[in-house]
This record gives C-alpha cells, structure tokens and sequence, in this order.
C-alpha cells in the first residue's frame, strides 16, 4: 500500500513539475532517503534535475541514493557531475568512498588527499571508522596518507578538549580554547569548540557570543546557525532564533529537524499559525512521524482550537496505543471540549499505563469533578498532591473538606 501510494504522489508531482516544483521534488528524495527508501529518492532526485539540470546538489544527493543503493557506477557519474559545477562540496570524499568500494585503491586514496586537503574536511577519526575504506586500511598507500599532516593545531585542540571534558575538568577546557584563541590566525574552529563547551556548561550567552565570532569569519557552515538558534532559545531570544533557523532553511529546505526546532520558537512568541504551518511542512515529509504528530496536536492545543489538536491526537493513537502520554493528549483535549466522560476514559487509559503521573491524575479529578463526580475528584486531586502535581492542593482545598 505504502508502495502504491508513493508511486501515485510520484506521479502527481512529476506530471505538474517545473523549474519551481524542483525544490519539492529535492526535499522529497531527501525525506525518501532519510527513510530509507532509495529507488524513491532516486526518481525524485532525477525529476528534479530534469527540472532544474544545472544544480550540483541535486546531483551530489542523488549520487548518495545511488551510493546507497549500491550503484557505484552511476553514484560515480553524479558525484563527478557535482564536482564539475563546484568545488566547494564534499563529492571529493563520496568519489574516495565509492572508488574504494569499488576496489581501485590509487584513485580513492587520490579524492581522499582532495578532500583531506579541503578547508571542510571531516575529523580523522570519522573517516576511519566509515566502513566503505574498511579494505584499505592495511595497504601501504593508506598507512602512507595518515602519515601526512592534514590537520591544523586548531583541530587538534578538539582532542585535548575531548580529553579534558571527560575528566569534567571544564575550567582548564576553557582557559585552554582562551589562551588558544588569542594566538590563532584562524580561530572560527576554536570559537566553535568553545561555544559547544559552554552550551554544555549552560554558559549560554557566552556560547551565543563564541558562535557569534565563529560565524563572523567562517558564514558558510550551516550547522553554527542552528546551534546558535538553539542558544538564543535557552536566552528568550526568540526572534533571533527564527532568524538564524530561517536564513538555513532558506538554504536548504530540506534541513527537515530545522522546521521543529523554528516551530518551538515561533510557539514561543505566541506565532502558532506559523508554527503549526512549520511542523506540517515537515509531516507532510515524514507523516507518521509521532513526536511531530505530537507537537502540532499541543500547538492546536495551545492555541485553542481543540477540535484540530483531537485530530492530531487520534492520529496519533492509531498509529501507536501503547504510550501514556497520547491518551493524555487526547483526555486534557476533550476536557477543554467538555465531553467529560471521553476525557475520563482516556487518562484512565493513561494512568493505567503509566500510574504516577501527578498531573494526569490532575486532569481526571477535574473531569471527574465536571461530571458531577466529586468523591471521585477529591480522590484523584489527592494522588495527584502526593505524586508531586502542587496545583492539586487549590482543587483540594477549595473543593474537599
């Protein structure tokens, strides 16, 4: 069934497409892709191309359908493809990969010295855990690579970083990255590690102001954009953080996880619409996505339209009746709609799978309360008090004697 109607979406998109269809052509073989399904990718991927054949991303992601899929040889034509219209991109490692795949070791360790010798390289470490170079790794011509120094003193303070944040020494960590940073000619890597390490010392402003330094001298890495969006969040800076999600959507909408992380601040700055509209965006990629499928159904929730924030939650139901907290959704929705006995039934439902939840006991005893049970409330608002849920002692002192 899933086959059939992708085949038939495939075909609703292919048949109306033009040069601007090409970018939901794109974000939908990267969504196929991301979920595994490659043949799909690919004749996405391909569509988009015939829509708009002079973008290298198109091919340098088809290629990976292809490298995915396990065809080398037409994954080599897109990756050389890509190459062709730009330089700047990662084709060099993809080419190293699927030549050693493919056994021919002289021009895999050849796009490898490319990529390593590229101001975008990936850490050594990454690149010698990647499984496609796992027959390379006792030739000569390997042993004589990882001889060179491909690395600049600046990536090799990650180590010591590492190093040191494992033994929870986060103070000497960070008068290491300061005393680095004052001496580097090219600092945007340390300002990065160092906005990293006070994110996890929930040095937030400080970690804003390093990404703020990385930024300013190295703006094409999209992912100091989305961390420094994540860092304004934690301020309050909710604005600013639309700001820097927006610009890396605008770059690539296929940025799924970006969609969510803007929608959180759009709901913060009470702009639901938008963020409702940002999360559908992203279901209509992944629809049985159930955290998503989550998070429109509390945004419907929070802004008041509950019979949408109902149509989430029974979504979410049918796909999954096993967790507490979707009948908790949907029981606290129907309460906001009055249909008591609904909402009874459901955090009854959510109690039995999960019986200390404070709040969820919250709920009922209101329901219960509002049906015109009130020994049963009293009842409910008293586990609820002594599973930690507070705001059961106002219902209890107000209500039960």
């Amino acid at each position: 069934m899933r086959k059939l109607i992708n085949i038939l979406l495939f075909l609703v998109v292919v048949l109306g497409s033009n040069a601007q269809d090409a970018d939901e052509l794109y974000c939908r073989g990267v969504a196929s892709m991301e979920s595994g399904y490659y043949e799909e990718a690919i004749n996405y991927l391909t569509s988009a191309i015939k829509s708009e054949p002079n973008n290298p991303v198109l091919y340098l992601k088809r290629g990976e359908a292809f490298y995915k899929s396990d065809l080398l040889d037409d994954a080599l034509n897109d990756f050389q493809e890509n190459k062709s219209m730009d330089e700047n991109t990662t084709a060099d490692l993809w080419l190293s990969k699927t030549y050693a795949r493919l056994g021919n070791e002289e021009k895999s360790l050849y796009y490898l010295r490319n990529h390593l010798s590229s101001r975008y390289h990936l850490k050594e470490k990454m690149i010698k855990k990647d499984s496609a170079f796992d027959n390379l790794q006792y030739s000569d011509g390997w042993y004589n690579l990882w001889q060179e120094d491909w690395y600049t003193k600046e990536e090799k303070v990650e180590e010591e970083i590492d190093y040191l944040m494992k033994k929870e020494m986060y103070l000497d960590a960070i008068a290491m990255l300061d005393e680095k940073i004052s001496v580097s000619e090219d600092p945007y890597k340390l300002y990065a590690y160092r906005a990293e390490l006070n994110t996890k010392l929930g040095n937030f402003k400080g970690a804003v102001t390093d990404w703020d330094n990385a930024i300013e001298l190295e703006r094409r890495v999209p992912d100091y954009y989305i961390k420094r969006g994540k860092a304004y969040i934690e301020l309050g800076k909710f604005k600013s953080a639309v700001e820097d999600f927006s610009r890396v959507l605008r770059q690539d909408p296929a940025n799924f996880s970006t969609y969510l992380e803007r929608a959180e601040a759009y709901a913060e700055l009470k702009e639901f619409d938008l963020a409702i509209r940002d999360v559908t965006t992203y279901l209509r990629y992944f629809e049985n996505d159930q955290q998503a499928i989550a998070l429109c159904g509390n945004l419907h929730y929070r802004n008041e339209n509950y019979i949408e924030a109902l149509k989430y939650f029974n979504r979410n139901l049918k796909l999954d009746n096993s967790k507490a907290e979707y009948f908790k959704d949907r029981g606290k929705t129907y309460l906001k709609t009055r249909t008591y006995q609904y909402a009874i039934n459901d955090l009854s439902m959510a109690l039995d799978l999960s019986p200390y939840d404070g709040e969820t006991y919250l709920f009922k005893g209101i329901a219960r309360f509002e049906s015109g049970d009130k020994n049963g409330a009293c009842s409910d608002w008293n586990k609820a008090r002594n599973y930690g849920e507070m705001k059961a002692v106002e219902y209890l002192l107000k209500y039960c004697k």
